[in-house]
């Protein structure tokens, strides 16, 4: 047997592994101590750790509109990892186009997709627009933990625009980005979510 065929087994035992290994969140880092709520997503399989002080209320300009906004941990076994995120929870008399997110403060401005959850009831819609926080959420996370910021919060789509304002505590986001952090979250690939 020549050299390479029995190296060959073995590299590609190697490689594989590389392609499948993540870093592991350590979740009683993450939770120990946080007053939250743990529930299955809409989805039925990720799961949401949301801390009971929220959600925090943003103010439309369109006064047809309401919106609560969340920000949360979600651990998704499909992406190997747990991660933040802001939803946006929009209240409406007619069901809107969104795919974008943008997040603009005096600091910085965000852009981020989001995905969408959609579920009517008594001619009023409600639609939970969920931005994934990667490498650029982690940044703006790294921002608000700092101070309160007043942000202007759109979500555009092809036919929409709906802009709110919103100021979310620097102590809370500061407990979830160190929470994050500590528990390893920085260390996760996000090269699936940005």
């Amino acid at each position: 047997m020549k050299l390479w065929q029995r190296v060959l087994p073995f590299f590609l035992i190697a490689l594989l592994a590389c392609a499948t290994a993540h870093a592991e969140l350590d979740e009683n880092t993450l939770m120990d101590g946080l007053a939250c709520t743990v529930q299955p997503d809409t989805n039925g399989i990720d799961t949401v750790i949301r801390p009971d002080n929220q959600p925090y209320v943003a103010v439309c300009e369109d006064a047809s509109h309401e919106m609560i906004v969340y920000v949360d941990f979600v651990e998704m076994p499909n992406l190997n990892g747990t991660f933040l995120r802001l939803t946006c929870s929009l209240v409406s008399g007619s069901m809107t186009d969104i795919d974008t997110l943008r997040i603009d403060a005096s600091s910085g401005s965000w852009i981020f997709d989001t995905s969408r959850e959609v579920s009517e009831y008594d001619d009023m819609y409600y639609e939970d627009y969920a931005a994934l926080l990667g490498t650029d959420g982690m940044a703006m996370m790294k921002v608000l933990a700092k101070k309160d910021l007043p942000l202007t919060l759109t979500l555009e789509g092809d036919n929409d625009c709906i802009t709110a304002a919103l100021t979310l505590p620097s102590e809370d986001m500061k407990l979830l980005y160190d929470r994050f952090v500590s528990a390893g979250g920085m260390e996760q690939d996000f090269t699936l979510i940005d």
